[in-house]
């Protein structure tokens, strides 16, 4: 908890991390209640040193088949938020889809909290108090750690909706968020590759340049 850590209070003086726990039967419930309250009676604003972290409950799963299917995904999954939380070190890609025990409790998709917590943890999506937008994630990486293995990694946005048997609502909103973020990995990353952090989705450039009335999002440190 920040609220223990010196150095983070120094940093972040006003800073405050949520933690919340939840059936996977029900999180989409307990998230919409919480942000209800945060942003209708309470003060609270995100900046780009938030992050939203999601942890992924192994205790009746095997950790190997969820992990290597989430790091397939995970060009997917950078893309659909700011190029910098690619860039972040506190949420590095994985290289190897094999399962191990990482000492680095920064990866993107890290295997660390599983001895303590049994689970995985997502670290890649940056801060919001959007209901819309956590549940939305959550949805998508259940997908992902309840699909079948992952054997090759999706040439479009229309095999997503194929391999992990998503509903269109979900699938147009994972579209949308690659649209909205693809001109900054075309930036950082240069055309091809920002092709495959985007989940090398079909007719990229037009999607790109879909209009969007949300401000930009940046998120950096969490």
């Amino acid at each position: 908890s920040i609220g223990n850590n010196t150095k983070l209070l120094e940093t972040f003086p006003h800073a405050m991390e949520i933690t919340v726990l939840a059936k996977e039967t029900e999180y989409a419930d307990t998230i919409s209640k919480l942000c209800k309250v945060l942003n209708e009676q309470m003060e609270i604003a995100v900046d780009k040193t938030c992050g939203l972290h999601v942890h992924l409950d192994m205790r009746n799963r095997k950790p190997e088949e969820p992990f290597a299917n989430l790091v397939s995904m995970q060009h997917f999954l950078y893309g659909m938020g700011p190029a910098n939380r690619k860039s972040s070190k506190y949420s590095i890609p994985i290289k190897d889809k094999k399962w191990k025990l990482s000492d680095n409790h920064y990866d993107g998709i890290s295997s660390n909290s599983y001895n303590k917590y049994k689970t995985i943890e997502i670290r890649m999506h940056s801060g919001t108090t959007q209901a819309n937008k956590i549940n939305s994630w959550i949805a998508f990486l259940l997908g992902i750690i309840n699909a079948p293995a992952i054997t090759s990694v999706p040439k479009s946005i229309h095999d997503i909706k194929d391999l992990l048997k998503l509903d269109t609502k979900l699938v147009t909103y994972i579209e949308g968020r690659i649209a909205k973020f693809a001109s900054q990995h075309k930036k950082t990353e240069g055309e091809a590759e920002v092709k495959k952090a985007a989940g090398h989705m079909e007719k990229l450039d037009e999607v790109s340049a879909m209009p969007t009335s949300e401000p930009e999002e940046d998120s950096e440190v969490a």
